[in-house]
């Protein structure tokens, strides 16, 4: 997916109208976005349960002290 969608719409020898580069920055800004879901939210997804078992244990020990929830 790399090499398949953006070197394509890079290299090509073409001068866009307007319909053609509105495509090209439409599909570069998607690229952006499915990168930055792939990159960032999927990988905390995966690992939400850890997240809440930690989440959980730092509450446990907040009250095993008598801390505060604000501090």
């Amino acid at each position: 997916m790399l090499i398949l969608i953006p070197l394509p719409l890079f290299f090509a020898s073409t001068v866009y109208g307007v319909h053609g580069l509105t495509a090209w920055v439409v599909i570069g800004i998607l690229w952006c976005f499915c990168s930055a879901f792939t990159v960032v939210l999927y990988p905390l997804w995966e690992s939400r349960v850890a997240i809440a078992q930690i989440a959980c244990g730092v509450t446990k020990v907040r009250l095993f002290f008598g801390l505060p929830r604000h501090v």
